[in-house]
C-alpha cells in the first residue's frame, strides 16, 4: 500500500466583519454583515441592538431590490433566507419610526458574495486547490491565508470569478500537517462601502489508500 496523503475540507466558517456606522444612517445604530451560511443560501446580518427599528433592503447585483424587511427596536441580528449559492448581493439600512416612515437617509451598501467553495488537493501534492465560481457583479476576489481562524490573515493573490486558484504556502512556507484558513475578499464592479469577506478551511492528513 503506497503513502499517500489526502486534504480534509473543514466545513466552510464565516467570522463577523465589523464596519463603521455610515454618517447617513442613524447615529446611534451599527449594522455589518455577520455570517454566511456554509451552504452559500442564507445570510445574517448584525444590528448591533439597533436603537431604533430599521429597515434593511437587499438588493442584487443589477441593484434590483429582492427583499425588505424591518426589525424592532432593540433587534440584535436580522437574516434574509432562500438566497443563490454563488450570488452577489448588497444590503443598506435606514431607521424608521412606528409606521415605517424613515427618520434617516439610507446607508452605504454593504456587498456580500453567497460563495460556497471547498478546497482539494492538487494530485498527491500538498498544495490545495479552490475553482472559483462566475459571478456577476463581482471583478474578482483577493485571496488572503493565515494558520488561524480570525486572524493573521495575509495576502496571496487574487482570483477572477470562473478562475482557478491554486495554494502551496502559508506566511512564505510550504504547507504543513496543520490547519490552514483561507479568505475570499470580493471586490465589487460596482462601488460599494465594504464586503463581507467568505471564510474557508482545509487541513494535510497523512492516511492510506
Amino acid at each position: 500500500m503506497k503513502k499517500s496523503m489526502k486534504v480534509l475540507v473543514i466545513a466552510t466558517l464565516a467570522t463577523a466583519v465589523a464596519f463603521a456606522t455610515p454618517q447617513k444612517a442613524s447615529a446611534g445604530q451599527k449594522f455589518s454583515v455577520d455570517r454566511i451560511s456554509p451552504y452559500g443560501t442564507s445570510v445574517t446580518l448584525n444590528l448591533a441592538k439597533s436603537s431604533e427599528r430599521t429597515e434593511v433592503e437587499l438588493s442584487d447585483s443589477n441593484g434590483k431590490v429582492v427583499d425588505t424587511k424591518t426589525y424592532y427596536k432593540g433587534a440584535k441580528y436580522g437574516n434574509f433566507l432562500s438566497l443563490k449559492k454563488n450570488k452577489a448581493y448588497t444590503v443598506r439600512y435606514r431607521s424608521v419610526d412606528g409606521v415605517g416612515d424613515p427618520i434617516s437617509g439610507w446607508s452605504k451598501k454593504i456587498g456580500f458574495v453567497t460563495l460556497n467553495v471547498e478546497a482539494k488537493q492538487v494530485g498527491k501534492s500538498m498544495k490545495a486547490s479552490y475553482k472559483i465560481p462566475k459571478i456577476k457583479g463581482v471583478k474578482k476576489f483577493k485571496v488572503l491565508i493565515s494558520k488561524k481562524e480570525k486572524s493573521g490573515f495575509k495576502k496571496v493573490t487574487t482570483v477572477k470569478p470562473g478562475k482557478k486558484v491554486i495554494l502551496s504556502k502559508c506566511y512564505g512556507k510550504a504547507f504543513g500537517y496543520t490547519s490552514y484558513y483561507v479568505k475570499f475578499q470580493p471586490v465589487f464592479k460596482k462601488k460599494v462601502k465594504a464586503s463581507y469577506a467568505n471564510i474557508t478551511g482545509f487541513r494535510f492528513t497523512k492516511g492510506f489508500f
